[in-house]
């Protein structure tokens, strides 16, 4: 290849992680044709792309996006997997989408200046996604303001009772006179 187009491969691998919240790197060697077919049709269901690379252009390319810290993971074979909203994301639909398929190697992934092994990857894979999380933030607020608002109403409600009590005491008091 001469520089020309290297230059080119590498601007097309910047052109697409560019925005991109982070990767995951996996080895697809010895996945047929038509496994790889079902793979990437799995992880594109999902919004998720795989880009299959050659390390030392994919380096360059880390480099060029000031991602140099990335390129530990870029051993081997290497298809990279990118595109979903968050990390945490793309590393869920990774995980359930390379389940069918044993020979995709989970090796590792990078994003926000950190380095993950293949474990920590998985492990990402299994945290509650943003909207959960959202959700659960939601869902404590409003257990919390319901606590205080339960509070606050506690005293009034009894002093309520009471004033009920006492007029109605008030009220056969004056019916039994």
């Amino acid at each position: 290849m001469s520089k020309a187009v290297k230059q080119l491969v590498v601007d097309e691998i910047v052109r697409r992680l560019k925005g991109a919240p982070g990767l995951l790197v996996v080895s697809t060697k010895g996945l047929t044709v038509k496994d790889a077919v079902k793979f990437r049709a799995a992880l594109r269901a999902k919004d998720v792309r795989a880009l299959v690379v050659k390390n030392s252009l994919c380096g360059r390319a880390f480099d060029a996006m000031e991602m140099s810290y990335a390129r530990p993971v870029l051993e081997g074979p290497s298809t990279l997997i990118y595109g979903g909203e968050t990390l945490v994301d793309t590393a869920k639909v990774l995980v359930e989408a390379a389940k069918p398929f044993k020979m995709v190697v989970l090796r590792g992934g990078a994003g926000d200046g950190l380095v993950f092994s293949a474990t920590d990857v998985t492990a990402l894979s299994k945290l509650p996604g943003r909207e959960e999380l959202l959700g659960m933030v939601v869902g404590g607020l409003l257990a919390t303001v319901s606590g205080v608002v339960g509070a606050i109403n506690a005293p009034a409600s009894q002093i309520a009772s009471q004033i009920e009590k006492i007029s109605e005491r008030t009220e056969e008091g004056k019916q039994a006179a």
